[in-house]
Formats: C-alpha cells, sequence, structure tokens
C-alpha cells in the first residue's frame, strides 16, 4: 500500500525507512480485456503511543485507531505500467480527540516504456496529512495539503556503453491555521549518465540543482548544487547496489556559503529467496518543518525482511539520523547559516505478519524511538528531546 506511514515525519519519515512490510494482496478484479484491474482493501490497526506528541515535557499517551481503506486502477500495456489510486486514513485518538481526523491521498503514476532508448516515469500525489510530532509545544498535531510531483527520462539503450535520464521533482506543504510559517516549497532538477563498465557495472555521474524555500519568508531561500560520480552494480540476481560520492554546496539568499563533502550509498543483498537485507547511508540538506530551518543531515538505514513460512514473516528497521539545524534567516542575534541545534534520533521497528489467506492477514508489531540535542546557537526545546514507545495489532484485508 502506497499510502504514507505516519509515525514518523519530516527527513526521517521520507527517507530512512528503507523498506515497508508486505501486506495482503489479491491479484485485482480483472477489467475490460484483462489488461487493467482494481485492488481494494482496508488496513485496520489499533496501537497504543505513550508520547503522541513526541515531546520531553508533559508526556501524553493515548490509545490510537486507524482505518485505512483503498482503492486502486492499474494497467499494463506491453512494458508499461499505469496507476490511479485513492487511499483514507481515518484515525482516532481516546482521550485526545483533538487529534481525530480523516486524511487522505490520490496518487497517480506513468510508467512509460516507449522503445529500449525511451522511457519516462511520472509520479504525482497530493493528500491531506497529519504530522505525528507537535510544533513549539502544542497540544495538537498540526495538518496540512501536500503534493509531489516528479519526472525522470531515460534517452539511450541501457545495454550501450552511454546513456542518461533527465530528471526532476517538485514538492509543497501548506499548513493549517497557525503552523503558516512552516509552508514550504523543494524544486529539484538533475541529470545523471550512466557508463557501462561491465556487464553487471555501470559508472555514474549525477548532477542536481535544489532550490529550497518557506514561502512565507522571502529570505529563506536556500539554492544546493551536488555533484556525485560512483559506480552501480548488479553482480547476481540476489545482490544490488550504489556508492556515488562527491561534494555539495549551499548558497542562500541570506548569503551565506557553505561546502561540504556528499555520499550515497545503497545495497540489497537476498542471499535466499526468503530473506532481504537492505542498507542506505546518505548525507543531505533539506527542510525541516518542525523547527521551520533548514537540516543538514546523515542518516543511516537498514532493514531485514525474512519469510519463515507460507504464513509467517517478520521485518525489522533500524534508523539513525544525525543532523544539524540551520537558521535560513538571521534573527534575535542569530546569523543566517549559523548551527542551532544537533539532534540524533534512532529508530527501531520489529513487525510480525501472520498470512490468514493470500487476501488477509494480522500484524503485531512496536516501535521504539529516541532523540536527543546538543545545544549550538540555541538551547534545546521540549519538542528537541524525547523518548517514545508504540506498539500496534492489526489486520488488513486486499482484494
Amino acid at each position: 500500500m502506497r499510502y504514507k506511514h505516519l509515525l514518523s515525519s519530516g527527513v526521517a519519515a521520507l527517507t530512512l525507512v528503507v523498506s515497508a512490510s508486505a501486506h495482503a494482496e489479491g491479484d485485482g478484479m480483472r477489467l475490460g480485456d484483462g489488461s487493467a484491474r482494481m485492488k481494494y482493501g482496508v488496513d485496520v490497526t489499533e496501537g497504543y503511543d505513550d508520547n503522541i506528541y513526541a515531546t520531553r515535557d508533559e508526556e501524553v499517551g493515548a490509545l490510537k485507531s486507524s482505518i485505512k481503506p483503498y482503492i486502486s486502477f492499474e494497467m499494463d500495456r506491453q512494458d508499461s505500467f499505469y496507476s490511479a489510486s485513492l487511499y483514507l486514513d481515518a484515525l482516532f485518538y481516546s482521550g485526545a480527540s483533538q487529534n481525530d481526523s480523516v486524511d487522505y491521498q490520490i496518487a497517480f503514476l506513468v510508467d512509460e516504456v516507449f522503445n529500449s532508448r525511451n522511457r519516462l516515469k511520472v509520479d504525482f500525489d497530493y493528500g491531506r496529512y497529519t504530522e505525528t510530532r507537535s510544533f513549539d509545544d502544542q497540544e495538537i498535531l498540526p495538518r496540512y495539503d501536500g503534493g509531489n510531483f516528479a519526472a525522470r527520462y531515460g534517452f539511450g539503450s541501457k545495454e550501450v556503453f552511454f546513456n542518461f535520464d533527465l530528471y526532476t521533482r517538485y514538492g509543497v506543504k501548506e499548513y493549517n491555521a497557525g503552523n503558516t510559517s512552516k509552508d514550504s516549497r523543494d524544486l529539484k532538477f538533475g541529470w545523471e549518465g550512466f557508463f557501462k563498465v561491465a556487464s553487471t557495472l555501470d559508472g555514474v555521474l549525477d548532477i542536481r540543482l535544489s532550490d529550497l524555500r518557506y514561502v512565507n519568508d522571502a529570505d529563506s531561500d536556500v539554492k544546493v548544487t551536488t555533484v556525485l560520480g560512483g559506480l552501480q552494480w548488479q553482480s547476481t540476481a540476489k545482490t544490488t547496489g550504489h556508492i556515488k560520492v562527491g561534494v555539495q554546496r549551499q548558497n542562500s539568499r541570506a548569503d551565506y556559503r557553505r561546502t561540504r563533502p556528499s555520499i550515497e550509498v545503497g545495497a540489497t543483498w537476498s542471499p535466499q529467496t526468503y530473506m532481504v537485507f537492505r542498507f542506505i547511508a546518505e548525507n543531505g540538506f533539506g527542510l525541516d518543518s518542525q523547527s521551520g530551518e533548514f537540516t543538514q543531515y546523515n542518516k543511516i538505514g537498514f532493514n531485514w525482511d525474512h519469510t519463515w513460512s507460507d504464513h509467517w514473516s517478520t521485518n525489522f528497521d533500524m534508523a539513525y539520523l544525525d543532523e544539524d539545524l540551520i537558521a535560513g534567516t538571521a534573527a534575535g542575534g542569530v546569523q543566517a547559516g549559523e548551527i542551532l541545534l544537533n539532534r540524533q534520533l534512532q529508530e527501531y521497528t520489529l513487525k510480525g505478519t501472520y498470512k490468514i489467506v493470500r487476501w488477509a492477514d494480522v500484524h503485531v508489531g512496536y516501535t521504539f524511538s529516541n532523540r536527543d540535542a546538543n545545544d549550538e546557537g540555541r538551547i534545546a526545546n521540549a519538542n528537541d528531546i524525547y523518548t517514545r514507545n508504540y506498539a500496534f495489532i492489526g489486520a488488513n484485508i486486499g482484494f
């Protein structure tokens, strides 16, 4: 199911999770000549979160009930694939009903293969979401409307010495009243070239330009140029991965400059058909909606999926994030570009799933989160440091 899991937020949620557990899903209802199909289902989860606002002080625990129905229309045509989907997320908090919400997401995907030398992938989603951490000691979880548009066009056969992709991504967030200072925009353009080194090994050159800003603060515009080079491989059917190293340059409208090394590593290893290990490591620069500042981060993620039998499977996720919060503009004696705070987040999730039949399963899991902070340009507040435990049980039906 594509709907974003809302346990984590910000950089941690969108990029630390390297895998998601499989869920029950049928073959779908065939439509027309059979190339199109409709899939639908629902995921129901009951859990207890002992710190729903993710704060150090005055922790509030609550039972959380989640109902997530979805419907998706898919179609295959030769090597191409298309889909249109709708996801709902009704979330209810026992004893904290001000956070009850019904969120949604609509999503479209076009994966068009014109021929062996030309291919296009377009991915669009828009929806209403609820954050899973409070802002500025608020006793309510912020909500926002947001969307993402991404496109990648590939030129040249992947079997020849050289081919390249052009890609772009645009993301936007618009928060509810009281949090409009966190409204943001994120635009990226890139070029990625691939050079055949061996049958299972390619050299890679990746050049990207990013423009990040909080839309209600004209001076908070930061442009980031990243140049990376490295290798990507598929040594066997069991092992794939990439490593890219280079440099990243930050240029702010508020007149600060910073250059630092950049690295991206990703690897998947499947020693047996019933187990898969995934690893990612990356550093980058992004927006931090919770603080309304920018974040310069290093992250590591590890995942282990294991199918023990026809019915039992487990999923383990481990994530670590080390980030510096950076002031986008000068204010209150703080200079633009100054490091305000260093934060470290650790998160572990273990989930077990029992498949009753192909289209239905039950699952149980637990997530532990801990975030600490070191004072730099400002003192850490109650939202910067917290410990959180979330235990859940649920069922999924998918046709």
